[in-house]
């Protein structure tokens, strides 16, 4: 299959995952308790692939994990409960981070990598978990992404398909003509793979001493595992020319 896009996760993936775990860390308050549920919420979301979010929008998402939240601190979820309980998440974690993410460093060489696929035709798209706002711009590669969106966009997270579904369906191509390139194996990879995606696992050098035998196997839904963007540009140059 012809590759026609490349794709790319953001968090941990184009800068280092400690500039989010140290912006995360000012939406503990003003309610440490609200971002514990927060937190269960988005782990546990991850794993309900049976249940539907209506409608399969953000809209729909954020008024599910308004919903989710309100029952977990033991709250009956009425309308207006959950409108309230949207308006708290809304203040200490979205609109905090538009302020938070407005200075990041991306790793080395991602612009240089994106614009070698451009070079080879294939189009540059982006899905995250968390809101792309502009993070894109930041980091110094807006003008070279065709499509990026917020995995809520689709009313689920990764590893759930419709956020990919969603993605290739914007940049106009078929699931199995994308590279995707993520820093997460269990929401990144396996969710692509699933699809039927051609992987690229980035681990950055720090983590490369666990990458042995054992490793390896347990992270075998990966196409490829990549240490820097030199590696991940000539492994996805190679799936794109059909070498791999």
């Amino acid at each position: 299959m012809v590759v026609k896009a490349v794709c790319f996760d953001i968090d941990g993936t184009l800068y280092a995952k400690r500039q989010t775990t140290l912006k995360l860390m000012g939406a503990l308050w003003p309610s440490p308790r609200l971002a514990y549920h927060y937190q269960k919420f988005r782990r546990a979301v991850r794993l309900e692939f049976d249940v539907p979010t209506i409608p399969e929008n953000q809209e729909g998402f954020r008024k599910r994990q308004a919903a989710w939240i309100a029952r977990d601190v033991g709250l009956k979820p009425t309308e207006e409960v959950i409108r309230k309980m949207a308006i708290r998440i809304e203040k200490q974690f979205y609109s905090s981070w538009k302020r938070a993410f407005a200075t990041l460093k991306p790793y080395p060489g991602i612009r240089e990598a994106m614009l070698r696929f451009q070079s080879k035709g294939c189009r540059i798209g982006i899905l995250s978990d968390f809101p792309v706002e502009t993070k894109l711009k930041t980091l110094g590669i807006d003008d070279l992404v065709d499509f990026s969106c917020c995995a809520e966009e689709a009313g689920y997270l990764k590893p759930h398909p419709k956020p990919f579904q969603l993605l290739a369906s914007h940049m106009g191509v078929r699931v199995e003509e994308i590279v995707y390139v993520g820093d997460s194996y269990h929401k990144d990879i396996i969710g692509a793979a699933a699809l039927g995606m051609r992987t690229c696992m980035i681990v950055h050098h720090a983590k490369r001493r666990r990458l042995d035998a054992k490793w390896m196997q347990a992270h075998s839904k990966a196409g490829c595992v990549c240490a820097d963007y030199r590696e991940v540009a000539g492994m996805v140059e190679a799936m794109i020319d059909g070498g791999m």
